[in-house]
Order: C-alpha cells, then sequence, then structure tokens
C-alpha cells in the first residue's frame, strides 16, 4: 500500500528521533523571531518576538511555558 508525504516524514522522525518544528509565528510585521533562555532562577523560556523596529508597533510577543513532560505550549 502506498503511504502519504506525511507518514513517511513521520516515520523518518521517529527513526531519527527527531522533531518536527514548526515555523515561527508570523504576525502582520512579518516572521517572528525566536527568543530562548534560562532565567537567573534556572527556569527556561521561550518566547517569539514581533520584528517591527519600533517599538511602540510592535505586536506582543508570544511566551511559551515550559511543561512537565519536557515540551513547550503558549501560555494562556
Amino acid at each position: 500500500d502506498p503511504i502519504t508525504i506525511d507518514q513517511a516524514i513521520e516515520t523518518i522522525a521517529d527513526q531519527l528521533g527527531g522533531e518536527m518544528v514548526k515555523e515561527p509565528p508570523i504576525c502582520i510585521h512579518g516572521h517572528r523571531v525566536k527568543k530562548e533562555g534560562v532565567k537567573k532562577n534556572g527556569e527556561p523560556y521561550l518566547g517569539y518576538m514581533c520584528v517591527e523596529k519600533s517599538k511602540t508597533a510592535q505586536c506582543p510577543p508570544l511566551w511559551y511555558v515550559f511543561r512537565s513532560d519536557g515540551k513547550w505550549e503558549p501560555q494562556r
């Protein structure tokens, strides 16, 4: 039986141990820039920032929360 492209990609990712990374979110100014690191208290942080140079015109950042299962989810 033929397989779909999605099934093939999933099989390859499983075999390589990889994870498909989605493209960065887009705002009205273009693709957002990923910002990540570790806070002073040792907690990791991840967010996507607007690329607009003028701070007053920037879109709000999109922050993510690190879950106990080791994955990121959008902050509510």
